[in-house]
């Protein structure tokens, strides 16, 4: 019943601004966590467009084409984000794990070379 209530306030808050990056990742989460990936991916992409820098959305756009066993795609995003953010550990282990089983382990080297010059400060889990 809270989830319907959330939905119902996050979409409000859309309706005023449709570009509220907050209310469009917390949506997101909301959905992802109902299993709804559709929703969730369109909220994504479309949260994307409005901050191309938002970790977040890039994360959860990654791990949803993961899970929806879009491999190549997953394998897109989570380079795009190591583009952005090199130190972010959980999306460099993801990397490397779909990068093994798509048989292009020959990538993984300049991934981890970006990860050792990245602001140690920087690293994520």
């Amino acid at each position: 019943k809270n989830f319907e209530k959330a939905v119902v306030f996050y979409n409000e808050a859309l309706k005023h601004d449709d570009v509220h990056t907050k209310s469009m990742l917390a949506l997101a989460k909301l959905n992802l966590s109902k299993n709804e990936t559709d929703q969730c991916q369109q909220l994504c992409v479309t949260l994307l467009r409005a901050d191309p820098e938002s970790e977040e959305a890039s994360m959860m756009l990654a791990e949803l084409m993961f899970r929806k066993e879009h491999y190549e795609t997953a394998i897109y995003h989570f380079q795009q984000l190591l583009e952005k953010k090199p130190g972010h550990c959980v999306a460099l282990s993801q990397l490397m794990h779909l990068l093994r089983r798509a048989g292009r382990l020959h990538e993984v080297p300049r991934y981890l070379r970006l990860a050792g010059k990245s602001d140690p400060r920087g690293m994520h889990k």
